[in-house]
């Protein structure tokens, strides 16, 4: 799936607090790169659990991707849209940027 086909259900096991966060921040999490937005997400479905700080720490940097334009999107992510994620489902190898089978 890419981001642009995220969806609000998708975040239906999230636990309350970050799900919230996740839909609410829904069109910006669309324009980020495939490359960075799971690690993102990863940050965001342990929101419930953090620290008051790390909380906030998260909704702020949510918060600056929300209010960032498609063109600022693209000058900040640019070196992430170009990293490539292939995957040959058939075997389970894993490939690097250029085609390599790094496993």
């Amino acid at each position: 799936m890419l981001p642009r086909d995220l969806r609000p259900d998708h975040f239906r096991a999230y636990p309350p607090e970050a799900a919230k966060l996740a839909v609410d921040s829904l069109p910006a999490l669309r324009r980020l790169p495939l490359s960075f937005l799971p690690s993102l997400l990863r940050e965001v479905i342990e929101y419930d659990y953090k620290f008051p700080a790390e909380r906030a720490a998260l909704e702020k940097e949510v918060a600056k991707l929300v209010s960032l334009s498609d063109s600022q999107v693209a000058n900040l992510f640019g070196g992430f849209s170009k990293i490539t994620l292939l995957m040959d489902n058939s075997s389970g190898r894993r490939f690097s940027r250029r085609g390599h089978e790094v496993c």
